[in-house]
């Protein structure tokens, strides 16, 4: 799943698993409340039975909440949305196919958060109802790095004496598992809280008629998974410095490409993606070879600096044409994926 495309559903920061409506209900009211951009990087999962009360449950929480995804056992054809993922029922008979649903939702470095006791999961033994931390462990070795973080919600309390030692074996903390009657003073500050940590930073991007803003991670690996999927992307400063990466560059032993916040070529580039974030238009070519230009220089020798600039820019990339001069601005094609990650 390409979590770059806003009207497809896609893997998310924050995967919740509950096995009932009530409290997926309670957590999506509390997470309203407490921070509606929770809510845009939330998928929750809800394992009840198929039936009419699902089906009322996910139509409300998908027209309520306006930004959360749902993966549900719907009965009704009639749900569409593309926020909705209708659960194959091989996810609650077998515990391969469970685990590599709930690891596609999930984003790299995010957070798992489940319910311990998961009722309708057919494979999970109900004497031993723990077992389902071990769910948890399968989805954070598929994951990969960064490893999600798993966290536990359990409405049984004195979990340290009767199955801490399974948690401490399945290699999670005791202390991350969260009272479920706590929701709105525990669970969603917590959630709260990894969203910061994890995906410090806001991407806002563009793609012709499409833009939207997503939460991204700052670290190497989450870098890398973005700039597979977006043309180009400036990164914030950093001492100075800013990063420019994505596919459209070319390749080159030194990438992504750095450059001082006060070159000419960041200030380009930097102009440039932010026009068709702001406007999805360009920059005027004679503000390019103003900037560029000796100073006292005249139109002419302004429009050729902007021309020489505008190559040296252009031989950055795969396709130099993805610069384009359009009615006296440059111009970036509008088919490009651009976007900006800020903190």
């Amino acid at each position: 799943m390409n979590w770059l495309v806003e009207k497809e559903f896609h893997s998310r920061p924050i995967v919740a698993v509950e096995d009932h409506v009530y409290h997926i209900s309670e957590l999506l009211r509390e997470s309203k409340k407490g921070s509606e951009s929770l809510l845009a990087s939330l998928t929750v999962v809800c394992l009840d039975r198929a039936g009419p009360d699902t089906d009322e449950a996910v139509e409300h929480w998908l027209s309520e909440f306006d930004t959360v995804q749902v993966a549900a056992r719907v009965s009704s054809e009639s749900i569409a949305n593309d926020r909705l993922l209708n659960l194959p029922e091989a996810v609650f008979a077998s515990q391969n196919e469970y685990c590599r649903q709930i690891a596609a939702l999930l984003r790299a470095g995010g957070l798992l958060l489940q319910d311990i006791e998961l009722e309708t999961l057919e494979f999970v033994p109900r004497d031993k109802w723990w077992e389902s931390t071990m769910l948890a462990t399968t989805v954070r070795g598929i994951k990969g790095q960064p490893p999600p973080r798993c966290a536990f919600i359990s409405n049984k309390r004195g979990y340290e004496a009767t199955f801490g030692a399974e948690l401490l074996a399945a290699g999670h903390d005791p202390r991350d598992v969260l009272n479920k009657y706590e929701t709105e003073r525990i669970v969603v500050p917590f959630l709260v809280k990894h969203l910061a940590e994890a995906f410090s930073l806001t991407l806002i991007w563009t793609q012709a008629d499409l833009e939207s803003s997503c939460r991204i991670g700052d670290d190497p690996v989450s870098r890398r998974e973005l700039e597979a999927e977006i043309d180009l992307v400036l990164w914030p400063d950093k001492d100075g410095q800013s990063e420019l990466g994505g596919r459209l560059l070319e390749p080159s032993k030194k990438s992504p490409l750095v450059f001082p916040v006060d070159s000419n070529e960041f200030k380009t580039w930097q102009a440039l993606i932010s026009a068709r974030i702001d406007s999805n238009t360009g920059v005027e070519v004679q503000a390019v070879g103003a900037r560029v230009a000796p100073a006292g220089a005249l139109r002419p020798e302004i429009t050729n600096a902007a021309a020489r600039h505008i190559h040296s820019l252009r031989k950055r990339l795969k396709d130099p044409a993805d610069i384009v001069t359009v009615q006296g601005e440059y111009r970036l094609r509008e088919r490009l994926k651009v976007g900006v990650a800020a903190k």
